[in-house]
């Protein structure tokens, strides 16, 4: 799944903060941010990006973002 996302630098501010990203891996981000970035129909700075859902974790391109807990099937 590919997905447009704005207000890339705000996420990676948060992600920081949280500690869900490490400080090296937002340098990254941004890095991309600002090379991949192209203004959507209203102008606003948009980035689009492959997210998947593996090994009990959600990447957006190549950095792990969250964790997923894992299913327990009854």
């Amino acid at each position: 799944v590919r997905a447009r996302i704005q207000g890339l630098e705000t996420i990676v501010r948060a992600g920081v903060q949280t500690g869900a990203i490490t400080r090296e891996m937002a340098q990254l981000f941004q890095g991309i941010a600002g090379l991949m970035s192209r203004p959507d129909e209203n102008g606003v700075p948009t980035v689009e990006l492959p997210i998947e859902v593996r090994n009990r974790g959600v990447f957006i391109g190549p950095a792990k973002v969250a964790e997923v807990p894992p299913v327990t099937w009854d």
